[in-house]
C-alpha cells in the first residue's frame, strides 16, 4: 500500500508590504547628500571624515545599502551632528513613492 503525505491546508497569500527599512535607507541618503551639499563636502572628504570607504557612501547615498546603527553614528560625527539629530532629519524627510521599473519596448 502507498504511503500518502498529508499536506497542510493552503493558506491564502497575503500581499507583502512595502520594506520600511527601504524606504529609512533612501531617505537618509537623500539627507547625507543634502548636508554634504551644505557643507561643502565631496563624497571623498565625507569618507574620509567618516573613516568609510567612498564607494560605501556613494551607495548609501543612493539608497542601496542599509546603514548600521554604528555607520550612522560616524555618519553623525562626520557632519557634527548627534545621532538624534541625524535621525530626526531622516525622519523629517518626505516618503517617496516607489518608481515603477520601465519596460523596454521592442
Amino acid at each position: 500500500m502507498p504511503h500518502l503525505q498529508r499536506s497542510a491546508p493552503e493558506r491564502p497569500r497575503q500581499a507583502r508590504r512595502p520594506r520600511p527599512a527601504v524606504d529609512l535607507s533612501a531617505r537618509l541618503g537623500i539627507v547625507m547628500k543634502r548636508l554634504r551639499a551644505e557643507r561643502g563636502l565631496s563624497q571623498e572628504v565625507l569618507s574620509e571624515l567618516a573613516q568609510l570607504d567612498r564607494t560605501y557612501v556613494s551607495s548609501l547615498e543612493r539608497g542601496l545599502n542599509r546603514a548600521t546603527l554604528e555607520v550612522v553614528g560616524v555618519l553623525a560625527q562626520a557632519f557634527e551632528l548627534s545621532v538624534l539629530e541625524l535621525i530626526e532629519l531622516v525622519e523629517q524627510e518626505p516618503r517617496r513613492k516607489r518608481r515603477k521599473p520601465k519596460l523596454q519596448s521592442e
